[in-house]
């Protein structure tokens, strides 16, 4: 089996080299013939007809548009015939070219000084150019040539009006882009069609409108306007960003002809909500009906295999893709490169960083923060420096999503000194901080007590007019929330709110930690919530749950579980750490099994037992510790964890019940002792003297 993966491996190689030297045979002509294919998509309805004079001289044109020669352009253009003017569409490919690869203004220049030549421009030409000033994002100067449509004799059709709609949509003007569309809808000539819908649902899905984009879906179809494919992948998108992954699922199944765009936004779907094997079944059933994946369809599905920790699978479909002739970007490096860096291998991503100069790729700011970044969250600290010094010697200048990440990495590290360092940096290299900047140096200067140094950095950040969000407030909350500082916190709260910052859950959450780790009472800020209309989470319960079992109180603890299961919560880490807690303290062990087992659907049994058991042991509740480590066999039908012995015999061996040790060690088995525990045992024997003992744990 080894040799015919070898093979496979082998051949797999073979081919990326193949591909990789034919591709570096290319010389530089390959800009050349880049610029004459897009100079025959522009003007695609001549089909290719080399016999016709105009239609070269429109290709001279464009080509030199392409070149960003303006003068020429209008040297050429002003060259023209004046019989050419009546071939509108020859003339609407040049106002095109020029609107969209030099700039809107030289587009309506290129319009004005056809019609002294005597051109009639038609709807073509005013969508054409209202499209350039959108991309320009020009919005005053698309009102304007909207308006100025009937000089020129024309009425603007649905394809004007959609180009305006888009260009509102795009400048981030909803209401008068709902206005027009209000309008068109009450308009008996010109009716909205599908292109019109399409730009308002990317509009809401693009500001998280949800509700507007499901109400404008069904809308359409009640009024007959049938969906197209864009209308599919975008509804599928905008439901996979609300995380309706089964509406998402259902609308994919409804739509009569998807292409690789649906496929694609699907895929992407899935492997955003961590259903990577979902991804991988549809990526094959999307080979299997004949759909060839797409650069961006394999982008994806590396991203949502390196995510998946399937670095091995990563690597194969990047090998397919480069079989099938598709070169890969530096957005498939990217997302293969953070792959290994979460699994804090250094030495894949030295190698693939090494590898993408087949391609001519060189790793951008984006490629080393994001690598940055998995390394800090893998705790490979030493592999996230490395990276550091290897984007520092490459002299490229460092931008602001770079100086963010070197800030969160010396946040993680707990260093200070270098945090301010950075932070120092970056405004002397003519960087503006942003919100993200002054949160991490604000949360860094909080963690080490430097409350002067907290203050002075969030007026400096008032001064710079930088936004302060919630998550500044927050991190200010949680400044004075470690100190206990109940009251002060509360005052944080209220100096938000008089900001026009409103808090938020994680807000209050925090305050009850304050209030779960000091004793004090959580009514008032239970109070601050609910009157602000937020709803506990899964968090907020666990904390008050933990208030009652400080405080001696199972019955209110196990209210607090009632009220969580009741909001359709799903307990989790902190959950069972409450309860277990609770029942350490407070509950006999009877107790503890009649509701774990009562609860065995919903909760993690083995940890909260695990839990239990190491909670007794640390209040220094021993018979209760040998009663939960008796149950497991019964309850779970297995051995607590290898953490849970060690943690009970470490707690027994520092109270001197060195019996007690001996014996629940005699109750592991082979396979659940490691090194710390063997090492731990030998210790104690070694210093009692018991030969015996060590001479079997020696055996």
């Amino acid at each position: 089996m080894g040799f015919v993966v070898q093979v496979i491996l082998e051949r797999y190689d073979c081919n990326r080299l193949v591909v990789c030297e034919a591709r570096r045979r290319k010389d530089d002509r390959w800009k050349y013939r880049r610029r004459r294919s897009t100079s025959s998509r522009i003007h695609r309805e001549r089909q290719g007809n080399e016999d016709d004079p105009e239609g070269r001289a429109v290709d001279g044109i464009i080509r030199e548009a392409l070149d960003g020669k303006t003068e020429k352009c209008r040297e050429l253009l002003l060259g023209l015939p004046h019989k050419l003017m009546s071939r509108t569409e020859l003339v609407n490919q040049v106002i095109f070219g020029l609107g969209k690869h030099v700039s809107a203004d030289e587009g309506k220049w290129a319009l004005l000084a056809a019609c002294e030549k005597g051109f009639q421009p038609n709807t073509r030409t005013f969508s054409a150019l209202l499209g350039a000033f959108t991309r320009e994002m020009r919005m005053n100067e698309a009102v304007s040539l909207f308006n100025s449509m009937t000089e020129f004799k024309v009425s603007p059709d649905i394809s004007c009006f959609n180009a305006l709609i888009n260009c509102f949509a795009r400048c981030n003007d909803t209401r008068r882009a709902e206005e027009i569309f209000k309008d068109l809808k009450s308009n008996k000539d010109i009716r909205p069609n599908a292109i019109t819908y399409n730009i308002m649902l990317e509009m809401y899905s693009k500001r998280s409108c949800f509700k507007k984009v499901d109400e404008l879906y069904l809308e359409m179809e009640a009024e007959g306007v049938r969906p197209d494919g864009i209308t599919y992948n975008t509804y599928i998108n905008a439901l996979g960003r609300a995380g309706r992954i089964a509406d998402a699922e259902q609308v994919f199944k409804n739509c009569p002809s998807p292409d690789v765009f649906t496929f694609t936004t699907l895929m992407k779907t899935f492997s955003e909500f961590d259903r990577f094997e979902a991804a991988k079944g549809l990526f094959e059933d999307m080979k299997r009906v004949g759909i060839d994946p797409s650069l961006v369809t394999y982008s994806v599905m590396i991203d949502c295999l390196g995510k998946a920790g399937d670095l091995v699978g990563a690597q194969m479909i990047m090998d397919e893709m480069i079989i099938r002739g598709l070169s890969p970007n530096i957005v498939c490096y990217t997302s293969l490169i953070r792959g290994y860096a979460q699994k804090g291998d250094l030495t894949g991503v030295l190698s693939l960083l090494k590898s993408m100069g087949e391609f001519r790729l060189r790793p951008t700011e984006r490629t080393f923060c994001e690598v940055i970044d998995a390394f800090t969250s893998s705790g490979k600290l030493d592999g996230a420096e490395l990276m550091v010094e290897m984007m520092r010697d490459t002299d490229m200048p460092l931008g602001i999503v770079a100086y963010n990440t070197l800030l969160k990495l010396y946040n993680a590290q707990k260093d200070v000194a270098k945090v301010r360092q950075v932070f120092e940096e970056l405004v002397l290299n003519g960087n503006q901080p942003d919100e993200v900047s002054f949160n991490t140096y604000i949360n860094a200067l909080g963690e080490a007590n430097d409350m002067t140094g907290a203050e002075c950095a969030f007026l400096e950040m008032r001064a710079r007019n930088v936004k302060v969000d919630v998550v500044t407030w927050n991190t200010i909350l949680k400044i004075f929330a470690a100190k206990g500082e109940l009251e002060s916190s509360l005052a944080v709260v209220q100096e938000m709110i008089s900001h026009g910052v409103e808090p938020n859950i994680i807000s209050y959450n925090t305050l009850l930690s304050t209030c779960s780790v000091y004793g004090t009472d959580p009514q008032q800020v239970l109070k601050q919530m609910r009157d602000r209309g937020l709803s506990p989470t899964e968090v907020t319960y666990a904390t008050l749950m933990k208030i009652c079992g400080t405080r001696g109180d199972l019955q209110g603890c196990l209210i607090h579980y009632e009220k969580l299961l009741r909001d359709g919560i799903k307990p989790s880490e902190g959950t069972h750490s409450a309860l277990a807690s609770a029942f350490a303290n407070y509950g006999s062990i009877d107790q503890l099994i009649s509701f774990v087992q009562e609860n065995d659907e919903i909760l993690n049994v083995q940890t909260v037992l695990d839990k239990a058991t190491v909670y007794s042991a640390r209040i220094g509740n021993f018979d209760q510790t040998e009663e939960c480590l008796s149950t497991f066999p019964e309850v779970t039908g297995k051995s607590p964890a290898r953490s849970t012995f060690k943690s009970v015999l470490e707690c027994f061996l520092k109270e001197g019940y060195v019996e007690r040790a001996d014996a629940v060690f005699h109750t592991m088995l082979p396979e659940e002792i490691d090194e710390s525990i063997f090492n731990l045992m030998m210790n104690t024997y070694g210093m009692q003297q018991n030969l015996e003992r060590i001479s079997e744990l020696a055996s």
